[in-house]
């Protein structure tokens, strides 16, 4: 079993935007597998390979409505209506801070699996919400950037006190 260590607020490669995957061989698919027990040992909902130190765009996920394990291979995705719903996020990254983020209802995501098909399809609710905080891991943003700037400062203290080393109060 590989637990891999999980980046913590304040390391650079959580900045970084993750590079495509080229090619689907065993060494992606083992990254997928030491992703999944990851996750499911820090009881996480999902995980993007940066937070694992790895500049790959692959997402793994646990489906909420299903409780079934899913991979995400180069995935995108694009609002389909423009409501939004308020909801409470937390991050692996951010250990200790939850707050409230403003993110699409519905979306349409296009990725590929590990077998490297094409897969399109809509996603609402929790399940929306934890892709977009997912894919926007792969692309350096972590759910604290979308906070208001108030709310940000309210926190500040308690984002300080989160090292590399994952020490926090």
């Amino acid at each position: 079993m590989a637990d891999l260590n999980i980046e913590k607020y304040g390391s650079q490669i959580l900045r970084q935007k993750a590079e495509p995957v080229q090619n689907i061989d065993g060494k992606v698919k083992k990254i997928i597998q030491d992703m999944f027990e990851t996750l499911h040992k820090n009881s996480g909902l999902g995980l993007a390979a940066n937070q694992v130190g790895i500049l790959q765009r692959l997402v793994v996920l646990t489906n909420p409505n299903t409780n079934q394990d899913m991979a995400f291979i180069n995935p995108e995705w694009k609002e389909v209506d423009p409501e939004k719903e308020i909801g409470e996020e937390g991050c692996l990254s951010v250990p200790g801070i939850f707050s409230k983020v403003n993110r699409f209802q519905k979306i349409q995501v296009t990725t590929q699996d590990v077998q490297g098909r094409q897969l399109d399809f809509f996603a609402d609710g929790l399940l929306a919400r934890i892709i977009q905080h997912e894919i926007d891991h792969l692309n350096g943003i972590l759910f604290i950037d979308r906070l208001s700037p108030t709310r940000r400062l309210v926190l500040a203290n308690k984002l300080s006190r989160i090292n590399t080393n994952g020490d926090h109060e």
